[in-house]
């Protein structure tokens, strides 16, 4: 029963693809359509099992039948093969939870490129990944478009567009507001027309008036030979001072350690050695009290995962956070600050952060 199930569905898809080469598809109605049809395309948000090691969840897409592909063989060596072009650092028995995001990025990416389709769509696949990995990925899609594969590249990054686009479409408030050879325009051009302004630092509100650093530096963060394990992405005998005022940028190359660093020093990664203080005050071994909690923001490498509740409000994550004023004193007022932060940091939702009173109670 299931083998002819299985028949039925490639004989449909075929006859899909068939119908599509002679111009004749009006619209697609399922992701298998789709893919049938020679489409493929990467989300933001990944299709990936934590749980399962990267050749698995390669193999789950793998076109064809059987799903298993092994260890080695033709199958396995196919499945693969993208990904060593992608990531050959990413080790294919390697569970698939343990790789950081930008590397399950690049796992999310050979999995559609395996499926050979001659439509690959990307949303905006470098966010999250380094430097060395997104000129990696610019190679890949040159490579596909000399194969004869048409790519559609959704970016905000003018790199992105100027390192392998060969023609832009600017969408400016759902509507094209642009478009033309990327070689015939200059950057000044491009900006105008996703802004509205030839100035690509252009703000409305001005930029913020910068305060000067202090006389004597002043100690806030200290970080004392902290240890989070001896994994090699974990943090080991780190020791770092940052001061009032100051901004510090820790650089590296992609699982070297700077995620557990950060969880570490916002209390969500245990440290086996090693102290984290704030204003002189030991916080890394300090239990939890709401009641005094620590004024330490943190954004998380993938927010989506741990750093918002998608199916809650607006109003209720911030509230969630503190950024907001708690539910309980009034639907009415939390939505007032709700509203001023999000214009304060020109963030436009498609619908308002509250609705109404029943509306935060049913969300929250």
């Amino acid at each position: 029963m299931r083998r002819r199930q299985l028949r039925r569905r490639r004989r449909r898809g075929r006859g899909t693809a068939r119908r599509e080469r002679r111009g004749q598809v009006d619209a697609l109605s399922r992701p298998a359509e789709a893919m049938a049809a020679g489409i493929g395309m990467v989300f933001q948000t990944f299709s990936l099992l934590p749980a399962l090691s990267v050749r698995d969840n390669l193999a789950m897409a793998w076109p064809g039948t059987p799903w298993y592909l092994g260890k080695r063989g033709r199958n396995a060596q196919g499945a693969l093969s993208r990904l060593a072009q992608l990531a050959p650092a990413i080790d294919p028995d390697a569970r698939l939870g343990t790789l950081s995001t930008g590397e399950q990025q690049l796992v999310e990416l050979a999995k559609v490129l395996n499926l050979n389709a001659r439509l690959v769509i990307l949303d905006e696949p470098t966010s999250v990944l380094t430097p060395a990995e997104a000129e990696r990925l610019y190679g890949l899609i040159l490579g596909l478009a000399a194969e004869g594969v048409a790519v559609v590249l959704i970016t905000h990054k003018l790199a992105d567009v100027e390192a392998c686009a060969d023609r832009v479409v600017i969408l400016r408030r759902g509507r094209i507001s642009g478009e033309g050879q990327v070689a015939a325009l200059s950057r000044a051009e491009i900006v105008t027309m996703m802004m509205g302004t030839s100035d690509a630092g252009a703000d409305p509100r001005g930029p913020p008036a910068r305060p000067p650093l202090p006389a004597r530096p002043r100690p806030q963060l200290l970080l004392r030979g902290v240890t989070t394990g001896t994994a090699p992405a974990d943090a080991k005998d780190v020791t770092l001072t940052v001061h009032r005022g100051e901004i510090v940028e820790i650089a590296g190359v992609t699982g070297n350690g700077q995620t557990a660093l950060a969880g570490a020093v916002a209390g969500i990664r245990d440290l086996s050695e090693g102290d984290v203080l704030l204003d002189g005050t030991t916080i890394s071994r300090r239990r939890h009290d709401p009641r005094r909690p620590l004024r330490i923001g943190y954004v998380p490498e993938n927010p989506r995962e741990n750093g918002i509740v998608a199916g809650l409000s607006l109003a209720s994550n911030l509230a969630l956070r503190g950024i907001a004023a708690p539910l309980g004193r009034g639907a009415e007022r939390t939505g007032g600050e709700v509203a001023e932060r999000l214009a304060a940091y020109d963030v436009r939702p498609p619908e308002p952060p509250v609705r109404s009173p029943a509306a935060m109670s049913r969300n929250w």
